[in-house]
């Protein structure tokens, strides 16, 4: 999700959610992302890689590393999504699950 803007990344999880409430009428699907959460727990030295990745993304793409507590939960939100979770995997990358 980091290579992308905020809208691209809206439409991309708004169709997701088309995709798995297709699939549970109800409710009941998730969609589940590893990405990079920037000032996600880990040592200091991979924190001081995390932060500077953040450069690295706005000079090379038009993304950006996420902050997990201000864009991520507005991108999740505007794309229909009611809860999500972030658990560490290894160094800077975090598994996401989206519920919808």
């Amino acid at each position: 999700m980091h290579d992308w803007s905020d809208e691209v990344c809206v439409k991309i999880l708004t169709q997701c959610m088309k995709a798995i409430c297709s699939q549970k009428p109800n409710g009941g699907g998730k969609v589940i992302i590893i990405d990079a959460i920037a000032g996600s727990p880990c040592c200091k030295a991979m924190f001081d890689a995390q932060v500077l990745l953040d450069p690295l993304m706005m000079a090379v793409t038009s993304g950006k590393e996420s902050d997990e507590e201000w864009r991520k939960m507005k991108i999740f939100k505007e794309a229909g999504y009611r809860h999500y979770e972030a658990k560490p995997l290894l160094g800077s990358m975090s598994i996401i699950e989206l519920y919808s």
